[in-house]
């Protein structure tokens, strides 16, 4: 739990974020979601690299679907723009 201090000095820090940072986040965040929804693409898809990279590190292949749904959860939970209720 935050002091009364403590929500004053983020609120101050907030209110220092220029647009270009925020913008650059946002960037950021859609290329790491684009990264993982291809991850996941490949997971479901199971090409040959994909199946050698399995084998490889000795996992599972039905491994790979979860791996798929969870890459799509992950990049799913990124592109939310998370919001302060206060």
């Amino acid at each position: 739990m935050l002091s009364a201090i403590g929500a004053q000095l983020l609120a101050i820090r907030a209110a220092e974020i220029s647009a270009v940072r925020i913008w650059i986040g946002r960037a950021i965040s859609g290329l790491m979601a684009a990264f993982m929804l291809f991850d996941a693409a490949a997971k479901f898809a199971k090409p040959a690299q994909v199946i050698d990279a399995f084998a490889r590190t000795s996992s599972l292949r039905r491994a790979a679907r979860f791996l798929g749904w969870l890459a799509i959860i992950i990049a799913s939970s990124a592109s939310v723009r998370h919001r302060s209720v206060s």
